[in-house]
């Protein structure tokens, strides 16, 4: 009788770039091939527990309180009737998959499993420790297997994902984008009065173009892209601070081409404004087309009015373009409209924030928390300058 071989597991994993601003980031998938052992027809199926600990906050929504949506499954060598394990929380950093039923493969043949679906926070690199160095420059991970059987795991520190910078933005005034900011608006009639009048069918000039842009190819992602358990597709936001009274703002529904001059034809929407987001940029409902908004237009584009309260405005919209190329860096413009109401007094420099979202200050794992969601990186910048009318 041969005598009993030792069952070994080789851990790899796909490296996948994350953004360093994001705080539920899809990390790569983990594959644990089996061999040796004594097969299943001379010793029963083996019962195996898989940790893997993160040097970051693991970030999957929870199921249960526990139970994450992230999985393990059996690639090779799966018995008829096997189903996908979900994966318990234990800690801040690790989730193990329990009782995971193995039928060793022998010294002939594999057993590979893959771990999928893992989310973690990111943005955790960027803040320094206490002894103030920075963490790690890549999300990594440590693997254990215990079980019924004593198992030998090789190259069980490793990589997941490489974080980089996510997003680039970049505001300049007018459609020509040939404005220096703040732009600054000394009559009314110079303020798309017209909006005043009636919104619909009018053709208002652009005050402000706001660009976001990838740091990385593949940076932006739609609600599918972003993995099973996404709440959304990745989202970006524009906050308005200190918008005097009796100013009106307006923001196009869609993507526009910016500089104008440079626009020969307007081409399928890359993202849409989201209707009813709270003010974090979470929740709402995308639409499936492009939004009509107020009925009025800028350089051929849907507009629609913010509402303004205590002098703050904002507006979101989320990447729906699917299919886009990987190697190619995007980026997407959005117009804003600034009206003035006539005969009315109002001044004040008007500050925009730009960022990723939805916002969230929630960096460990949650059942109600969007995925995924993002640090608020926004800097107030001044936008607009309200003089008040010369008497």
């Amino acid at each position: 009788m041969s005598p009993e071989q030792p069952l070994k597991c080789h851990a790899t994993s796909a490296v996948v770039h994350v953004r360093l601003e994001g705080i539920a980031e899809l990390l790569g998938d983990i594959i644990l091939t089996f061999s040796g052992g004594t097969p299943a027809n001379a010793r029963e199926t083996l019962t195996l527990n898989i940790m893997v600990t993160f040097n970051v906050n693991v970030t999957n929504p929870g199921i249960d309180g526990q139970t994450t949506d992230a999985l393990l499954v059996m690639e090779e060598g799966a018995s008829s009737g096997w189903q996908a394990i979900a994966g318990r929380r234990e800690g801040q950093a690790s989730v193990i998959f329990e009782n995971v039923r193995l039928s060793p493969p022998g010294p002939v043949g594999e057993r590979r499993i893959r771990l999928t679906n893992l989310r973690g926070n990111i943005s955790q690199l960027v803040m320094p420790l206490a002894s103030g160095e920075f963490p790690d420059p890549e999300v990594r991970v440590y693997i254990t297997v215990t079980g019924t059987a004593p198992v030998t795991v090789s190259n069980n520190l490793l990589p997941v994902a490489l974080p980089l910078l996510g997003l680039t933005t970049m505001i300049r005034g007018g459609e020509f984008m040939d404005v220096g900011l703040p732009h600054r608006f000394l009559r009314p009639e110079e303020v798309n009065e017209d909006l005043i009048r009636d919104p619909r069918n009018v053709d208002a000039v652009t005050s402000l173009t706001i660009r976001f842009g990838e740091a990385y190819a593949h940076a932006f992602k739609t609600r599918s892209e972003e993995g099973s358990s996404a709440t959304n597709g990745t989202r970006f936001i524009v906050r308005f601070f200190n918008v005097p009274d009796h100013v009106r703002l307006f923001v196009t529904t869609r993507d526009a081409v910016y500089p104008v001059a440079q626009r020969s034809s307007l081409a399928a929407a890359k993202a849409l404004l989201v209707s009813g987001p709270d003010f974090r940029g979470a929740g709402g409902k995308v639409p499936e087309d492009v939004p009509l908004g107020s009925g009025g237009r800028t350089t051929g584009v849907p507009i629609t009015e913010l509402p303004v309260h205590g002098g703050v405005a904002f507006a979101v919209w989320e990447w729906v373009r699917s299919g886009s190329r990987p190697a190619v860096v995007e980026q997407v413009y959005f117009g804003a409209v600034l009206a003035l109401e006539p005969d009315q007094s109002a001044a004040g420099i008007v500050l925009a924030s730009f960022c990723f979202a939805p916002m969230s200050r929630v960096t460990t794992a949650s059942p109600s928390e969007p995925a995924p969601r993002f640090i608020d990186t926004g800097i107030s910048r001044s936008a607009f300058d309200v003089a008040r009318k010369a008497e």
